[in-house]
């Protein structure tokens, strides 16, 4: 029972953003529209350190997820992170912000691709966040050379 309400607070963690449509498509304006409630919020409430588009860009787990999976010390400097299903790369950027680390962030949506490589030059980390296109199942993988795996 008290694992189902953790889970619920995860979810509540932050605002749900919905910035697809249902046959997969990035909404029109979206970016802009990020971009202006940055703004908006940032004159009010300063961004947190490691999260400087206060959450409204990363479609995947909460902070609290994000924390929960990293919290064992396997993310350094020295670390290359494969995000698969990336999407706007907000969970990428995170972990170069908090970690240090360095993030290929991997999705199919060339939209959201385009959105995730602005929104990390933005954030200055088109140095350790690399966003591309592909697919987790076409990656050419000799033997097990990954070190974690995390679901």
């Amino acid at each position: 029972m008290g694992g189902s309400r953790d889970a619920r607070r995860d979810d509540t963690d932050r605002a749900q953003v919905q910035w697809w449509r249902p046959n997969g498509d990035l909404l029109p304006g979206f970016e802009d529209a990020l971009i202006a409630t940055v703004r908006a919020l940032a004159a009010s409430v300063p961004a947190p350190r490691h999260d400087p588009f206060y959450g409204l860009d990363r479609d995947g787990p909460s902070l609290r997820v994000l924390e929960r999976l990293t919290r064992h010390g396997d993310f350094r400097k020295y670390v290359f992170v494969l995000d698969a299903a990336a999407g706007l790369g907000g969970a990428a950027r995170w972990l170069a912000l908090r970690y240090g680390c360095r993030v290929i962030a991997l999705d199919e949506q060339c939209a959201a691709l385009a959105v995730a490589r602005r929104l990390t030059r933005r954030a200055r980390l088109a140095d350790r966040v690399w966003p591309l296109a592909g697919r987790v199942d076409r990656i050419p993988v000799r033997g097990s050379r990954h070190a974690r795996q995390h679901r």
